[in-house]
């Protein structure tokens, strides 16, 4: 009797699972065909837009593409800034972890308001140099301009050479010595004893509390400026993150500058006078803290100011920056489209920022910058620049006149620097007007053509003079490229030829070297961060009054 009962129970239990089992397989298959329904019914969907689109005309197609892109890319666009702001953030932590971590940074120390003036940092060896003076190209109508077209000559000239003759003499290029400037290889350009700094008495005057207090005529914002701050981006995070010195430097004042642009531009009316001010300053910092032997190239061409302009449109993208913009500085689509490398903006050639772009953003791009503006010429008829010289195409280095005119013959008696640092933020300061006028009253009497090749790369009267008559701060497109680049570098060489110079070269084989930037670090980072938020507190304070 009770086998029996197991039995039933058994045959029961059997009959339900084969019961459960057929309604899960009925539900698989109903969940199978209505996936295959709505797999059915978006392809017919997606055919019935293709036979709609067949139907419109290119045109129509094309604008559709063409709008679709461009949202796109304005998505992409906002993607990219947003990763920005957070990398920013996490660069703000890792800041505050490291100073958790490790020592703390000495520039706190120097800064203490009770400190005592023996505790105050050292200024660097290059700060006590002499400051430049700066050659304002005056708009007198008797100066000569020696720039010329390429067009009117004939381009079938014989490729460089290095033993070009002095006319009406036998002394070759090679020949002329020029002692107060170190050949090459044998020290950088920092150690060129005649190379002033720029803003040396500014960044002095950053690095002295009681300067600031008398400037600022504020404590609290002399505290401000001297108290830890939190900065976007920390030295070592740059340092690391970039395999340039220029782009870390110049990552790190933009970054300081975009800070307390997106915070203060509301205040400021986004016064782009104001913006301006603080790019000026900040670009001034960054030359004469860590690139002084350039001080006097841009003073003596006014690179300066189309740099001022760029850094503008890079801090704050909108169409008037972008007007602003010199054609040879406006980016080209890969720099839109491509992360690369900051100081590849500051190349005023756009064909070439491509290329490098695409082959040399890596660790040899500070080289590659270093031996592009060695590269720098000015295209010329030879006999508007040198007596003896039949007319003829030729070219004459730039950094070759820089030095030149730079050395320790050059009269010292008028430097073209504020008398303080109030005088930063007008646009029209009297002082360096006189100055400039001073210089080129003293090199008046210094005409082209120059007497000899000889004077013109050993006279700094004639290569200022030379450098002058190109009016490079109105107009750089007149600079090219030596040909001796392209063979060093020929990947990056291009079909058209336009901004490679041509005819017989001018160039000085024992010109010093075309000078890098120092390692970024905490300390000058901190400085960007202080002078960004001095500047942008001045500039605000003078809109108020």
């Amino acid at each position: 009797m009770g086998d029996s009962e197991n039995y039933v129970k058994k045959r029961r239990a059997k009959v339900q699972q084969n019961g459960g089992g057929q309604d899960s397989k009925k539900l698989r298959n109903r969940l199978s065909q209505q996936a295959f329904r709505e797999r059915q019914a978006i392809y017919v969907k997606e055919l019935e837009k293709r036979l709609q689109e067949s139907q419109k005309p290119e045109t129509c197609r094309m604008a559709t593409l063409e709008e679709e892109n461009r949202a796109l890319r304005d998505q992409l666009l906002v993607c990219r800034k947003k990763l920005r702001n957070i990398q920013a953030s996490l660069e703000s932590v890792s800041v505050g972890i490291t100073g958790a971590l490790y020592d703390k940074d000495p520039f706190t120390t120097h800064c203490s308001l009770s400190g005592s003036e023996g505790e105050q940092p050292e200024p660097d060896a290059g700060m006590e140099g002499e400051m430049d003076r700066s050659a304002e190209d005056l708009s007198d109508p008797r100066e000569l301009s020696i720039s010329c077209d390429t067009r009117e000559y004939d381009g079938a000239f014989k490729g460089p050479s290095e033993d070009t003759m002095l006319p009406q003499s036998d002394t070759l290029i090679a020949d002329i010595g020029l002692p107060n400037i170190p050949a090459r290889g044998e020290g950088s350009v920092g150690q060129l004893e005649a190379a002033p700094i720029l803003c040396s008495e500014l960044l002095a005057e950053l690095n002295s509390l009681e300067v600031l207090e008398s400037s600022f005529q504020r404590t609290n914002m002399a505290n401000q400026l001297c108290a830890p701050t939190d900065f976007p981006f920390n030295s070592a995070g740059i340092l690391f993150g970039t395999d340039s010195l220029f782009s870390a430097h110049i990552m790190a004042f933009e970054s300081c500058i975009t800070r307390r642009w997106d915070e203060m531009k509301h205040e400021l009316h986004n016064n782009l006078d104001s913006l301006r001010s603080v790019v000026d300053l900040m670009l001034s910092t960054f030359v004469g803290a860590v690139w002084p032997s350039m001080t006097s190239f841009y003073a003596y061409t006014g690179g300066h100011i189309q740099l001022g302009r760029l850094i503008m449109w890079r801090v704050d993208s909108n169409p008037e920056t972008y007007a602003n913009l010199h054609q040879a500085y406006r980016p080209t689509l890969l720099q839109l489209s491509s992360l690369h490398a900051a100081i590849i903006d500051w190349i005023p050639f756009p064909s070439l920022r491509d290329r490098i772009i695409q082959a040399y953003n890596n660790e040899h791009l500070d080289r590659l910058i270093g031996d592009i503006g060695d590269s720098y010429v000015l295209q010329v008829d030879l006999s508007k620049l040198v007596q003896g010289f039949s007319t003829k195409l030729g070219f004459v280095g730039l950094w070759d006149l820089v030095t030149v005119a730079t050395s320790e013959h050059a009269s010292r008696d008028a430097l073209p620097f504020p008398p303080s640092l109030s005088a930063i933020n007008t646009r029209a300061c009297p002082e360096i007007d006189r100055a400039w006028q001073s210089i080129n009253n003293n090199t008046k009497d210094y005409r082209l053509p120059a007497p000899s090749l000889e004077a013109l790369f050993t006279s700094p009267e004639y290569a200022l003079a030379a450098i002058r008559s190109f009016n490079l701060k109105s107009d750089p497109s007149s600079v090219r490229i030596d040909p001796t680049f392209f063979q060093k570098y020929p990947e990056l060489q291009e079909s058209q030829s336009a901004l490679i110079a041509r005819g017989t070269p001018l160039r000085r084989p024992d010109r010093p070297c075309f000078p890098l930037p120092t390692t970024m670090t905490t300390m000058m980072m901190q400085k960007y961060h202080n002078v960004a938020t001095w500047a942008f507190e001045s500039a605000l304070e003078k809109l108020r009054n």
